[in-house]
């Protein structure tokens, strides 16, 4: 059995990374396609690996002349690297490329997707790929090859078998695993989906207001931090902030993906964002484990609202809220790996 998986971003590294272990033990040969953005480079190398290099971290996005021309390059690459691998599947999250590929050399594709943005990227993909996976509560119908599942993406590598928090994340902190923190997550609005958005708009107040609970404050950001706000970055390994959110008090950030990440993982999460998503809204309607904020008192608002979870006497409820949640929800990973099989098997 080969398998192409597609890697062109830090949290493709950890939806697909469990798949490639599991998948490799099984003697499945993988093959990854990766494209140089932020860290994704680094988690993999710091995975051990290998992978196949199809595009470096400049934005590949179709809504510009060149960022065509970049795609088609794109697409090229990788259809080089299938011609010489043969993969019997080919995996990713998103599609474009992979459905086109898939299309040409006659492979079964099968993609994941989990919010409901990026139009145009699902006019060029859903066509062509042909299984594409959604968590249950995506708001649009993708047609015939759309397959719903009760999970979250983030449970390919957060589900309790999957995930065990490290404390030895804390060895170079000023913080201990009981000590009171809040993770702040900024990010660099320039992904193709988030071009003209933005979210918080002044991060020193969220962190002052945050700060007069008497909760310490870590911060992590996609762009370059301003020195005002140096001194709240935490600095630890990239593959490690899933062990520091485990053992938050709260989340407060920009980020669909990382509010997911600490909701699914028990850490309640304020998601300050324009952008709504389908999953983040579940895990707010019938899980209590996310609080969104998207109008345009959203800054304001989100920030009452985790002073408020953080004075809530009455902790133990999120534990509650978060046992309901594993009881409901699959292990994205073993998913994957009944889909891959179903589909391989024709």
């Amino acid at each position: 059995m080969r398998i192409i998986v597609q890697v062109f971003h830090p949290g493709h590294v950890h939806l697909f990374k469990n798949y490639i272990r599991e998948m490799t033990a099984r003697d499945a040969e993988i093959c990854i396609v990766a494209k140089d953005k932020d860290v994704t480079i680094d988690l993999l190398e710091s995975y051990d690996f290998a992978y196949e290099l199809v595009m470096d971290d400049r934005t590949t996005n179709p809504k510009y002349p060149q960022g065509w021309v970049r795609q088609l390059k794109l697409e090229y690459n990788i259809l080089n690297v299938a011609r010489k691998f043969q993969p019997d599947l080919l995996l990713g999250k998103g599609g474009v490329a992979l459905g086109h590929v898939g299309q040409l050399l006659g492979i079964p594709t099968l993609t994941f997707q989990n919010n409901e943005h990026g139009t145009l990227e699902r006019k060029l993909s859903v066509p062509f790929v042909d299984r594409l996976c959604t968590h249950e509560y995506f708001w649009d119908d993708l047609g015939s090859n759309q397959v719903r599942y009760p999970g979250y993406q983030e449970l390919a590598y957060l589900h309790p078998n999957q995930f065990s928090p490290d404390p030895s994340v804390f060895e170079t902190l000023d913080v201990d695993p009981g000590d009171s923190f809040v993770i702040v997550r900024l990010i660099s609005w320039e992904a193709a989906h988030d071009i003209g958005y933005s979210g918080i708009e002044d991060t020193k107040s969220i962190i002052d207001r945050l700060e007069s609970t008497g909760t310490e404050v870590l911060l992590t950001s996609e762009a370059e931090t301003p020195g005002h706000l140096a001194e709240y970055r935490v600095d630890i390994p990239v593959h490690k902030i899933h062990d520091l959110m485990y053992y938050a008090d709260l989340f407060v950030g920009e980020s669909g993906t990382m509010a997911c990440e600490s909701a699914v993982l028990g850490t309640p999460a304020v998601y300050i964002s324009p952008i709504r998503v389908g999953y983040l809204d579940e895990l707010e309607s019938k899980y209590g484990l996310a609080y969104n904020f998207s109008g345009p008192n959203r800054q304001q608002n989100g920030l009452e609202k985790a002073v408020s979870v953080l004075r809530d006497e009455d902790q133990e409820r999120y534990e509650r809220r978060y046992e309901a949640l594993q009881e409901d929800k699959i292990d994205t990973t073993e998913f994957m790996i009944e889909q891959t099989y179903e589909m391989i098997a024709g």
